[in-house]
C-alpha cells in the first residue's frame, strides 16, 4: 500500500495499482442487502458490517461518502468477505480512477449544448451522492460533521455551473438545494433532537400537523443548520420545493409512525428528492 496526499493506493499481487471505489462499495452493499432476503435497513446492515469487520460505523459511512478509504488490503478483504463479493468489486485501477476524476473536475471552456449536458451530468452525480447520504442515517445517527462539509460544497458546485446552464435550470437547481435539500437536513436534525434513544417522539407530538407545528418554528433558527457559520440561506416557504418537501415529510412522518422500522431510512423523502431533481433536469436525462 502507498499513500499520496489524499489517496490510498493498494498494490495487488500482480503489481497493479488500485484505489478504493466508493461507487462499487455502495453497489456491493445494495446487492448484499437485496440478496439477503431479509427486511433489513441499510443502517442496520452497516452496523452489522462494522461489528463483523472490526471497523467503526462512522468510518464506513465516510468511505461511502468518498472521505478516506480502508487503511490496508487486508481490511478491504474482510469487507469483501462480509459482502460475499470479490476484492476487485471494491476497487478501481489507478487509471480508471484518474479518468473519472478528470471527467468530473475538468473545467468546461465552451458554453454549448455538449457543455450543458456535461455540466448537468456532473451536477446530477453530486446531488445524487448527497441524497444517498440520507440512506445512511437513522433518526439518531445523523453525521452532522459530514453535512457541515458536504452541503456547502454541493451548493458551491451549483454556483460554479451558472455559466454553463440555462438560467431556468440553474435557478431551479439552486432553489431545490436551498428549499428541499437544506431543509431535509433540518427536518432530520429536529427529529433527532426531540426523539428518544429508540427514535420515538414525545407524547404531545401525535400527528404530522403537531410535528410541523413544532418544527416550523425551530428550523427558522440558524443554529439548527449544522453549517450555519459557513453558509446559511433562508428557506422560501412559498416555493414549490418547500411545498414538495413538506408533503413528502408528512408522508414520511405517517409512514414512520406506523413503525415501519425495517424500511430504508427516509425512503419517501429520498424518492421525492429524486423525482423533483429529475423533473428539473428532464430535458437532459436519457429517456
Amino acid at each position: 500500500m502507498n499513500r499520496n496526499s489524499n489517496k490510498i493506493k493498494y498494490t495487488l499481487a500482480d503489481g497493479t495499482l488500485t484505489v478504493f471505489s466508493r461507487y462499487k462499495f455502495k453497489s456491493s452493499i445494495h446487492k448484499a442487502i437485496m440478496s439477503s432476503g431479509e427486511k433489513i435497513s441499510q443502517q442496520a446492515f452497516l452496523e452489522e458490517m462494522a461489528d463483523a469487520t472490526g471497523n467503526s460505523l462512522s468510518a464506513i459511512k465516510h468511505w461511502l461518502a468518498g472521505h478516506n478509504a480502508p487503511s490496508d488490503i487486508e481490511k478491504l478483504q474482510s469487507i469483501a468477505d462480509f459482502l460475499s463479493t470479490e476484492l476487485d468489486d471494491l476497487l478501481d485501477t489507478e487509471m480508471e480512477n484518474n479518468t473519472m476524476s478528470n471527467t468530473i473536475i475538468m473545467p468546461i471552456k465552451a458554453v454549448d449544448f455538449s457543455a450543458t449536458k456535461n455540466t448537468v451530468r456532473d451536477i446530477y452525480i453530486r446531488m445524487a451522492d448527497y441524497i444517498e447520504l440520507f440512506r445512511m442515517v437513522g433518526v439518531n445517527n445523523l453525521d452532522t460533521e459530514l453535512l457541515v462539509t458536504e452541503f456547502p460544497s454541493l451548493y458551491a458546485s451549483i454556483m460554479h455551473s451558472r455559466l454553463d446552464l440555462p438560467k431556468e435550470v440553474f435557478n431551479n437547481l439552486s432553489n431545490f438545494a436551498i428549499n428541499y435539500l437544506q431543509q431535509l437536513n433540518c427536518y432530520l436534525m429536529f427529529y433527532a433532537a426531540v426523539a428518544d434513544d429508540d427514535g420515538c417522539l414525545p407524547d404531545y407530538i401525535t400527528s404530522a400537523d403537531k410535528f410541523f407545528e413544532q418544527y416550523s418554528t425551530a428550523y427558522l433558527c440558524p443554529d439548527l443548520f449544522p453549517w450555519f457559520e459557513n453558509l446559511h440561506i433562508s428557506i422560501d416557504e412559498r416555493s414549490k420545493d418547500c411545498s414538495i418537501f413538506e408533503e413528502a415529510a408528512r408522508q414520511q412522518f405517517r409512514w414512520d409512525s406506523e413503525e415501519n422500522l425495517w424500511s430504508v431510512p427516509n425512503e419517501i423523502l429520498i424518492n421525492s428528492a429524486y423525482a423533483r431533481l429529475e423533473e428539473i433536469l428532464k430535458d437532459y436525462l436519457v429517456q
